[in-house]
C-alpha cells in the first residue's frame, strides 16, 4: 500500500514539477498530414525514406533487445532494487525515454 502511494506521488511530481521532452514539440503534423521535425518540413523522398527506416528499425531484433532489456531493468530498479527515491527516478527516466522513442516511431509510421 505504501509503495503504491509512493509511486503515485512520484508520478504526480514528475509530471507537474519537472520539465519534460514533449513528442509534439519534436515531431508535429499539420491538418494536411505534413510532418515537421523541429519545425522543418519533411517531404517527398525524405519522408518515404524515414518511414521505411522506422518500419525496418522497429522490426529488427536489435530494437526488441534494446527496448525490452531496458524496460525490464528499469522495472527491476523501480520495483525490486530501489533503495531510495533517486533509484526510482532513474528507472522512471529510462521508461520515459523509451516511451518517447516509441511515440516518435508510431507517429512517423502513421504518416
Amino acid at each position: 500500500m505504501m509503495q503504491r502511494l509512493k509511486i503515485r506521488l512520484l508520478n504526480y511530481f514528475l509530471r507537474h514539477l519537472f520539465p519534460i521532452v514533449d513528442v509534439e514539440k519534436v515531431l508535429t503534423a499539420d491538418k494536411k498530414g505534413n510532418l515537421y521535425l523541429n519545425g522543418t518540413l519533411i517531404e517527398g523522398k525524405k519522408l518515404d525514406d524515414l518511414r521505411h527506416e522506422v518500419i525496418l528499425y522497429k522490426n529488427t531484433m536489435l530494437w526488441g533487445i534494446l527496448s525490452n532489456t531496458l524496460k525490464h531493468q528499469a522495472q527491476e530498479i523501480i520495483f525490486a532494487n530501489s533503495k531510495d527515491l533517486q533509484d526510482v527516478l532513474n528507472g522512471k527516466m529510462v521508461l520515459y525515454t523509451l516511451d518517447v522513442q516509441e511515440k516518435i516511431i508510431k507517429k512517423i509510421e502513421r504518416k
